[in-house]
């Protein structure tokens, strides 16, 4: 990709347990996913 002039730039996740604040950001998208009925999944996107 860097040949094609395109910068990616990849973060590793960030594992967040009980309440957490972030501060900071552009914008942020929160995505929950449930999976057989139990199972929950939290993603958040967040933006500079």
């Amino acid at each position: 990709m860097a040949v094609e002039g395109l910068h990616v730039d990849i973060t590793a996740p960030t594992l967040m347990k009980g309440e957490t604040e972030l501060s900071g950001y552009a914008q942020a998208i929160h995505v929950g996913l449930n999976f057989q009925e139990t199972d929950q999944l939290n993603v958040h996107l967040v933006l500079d």
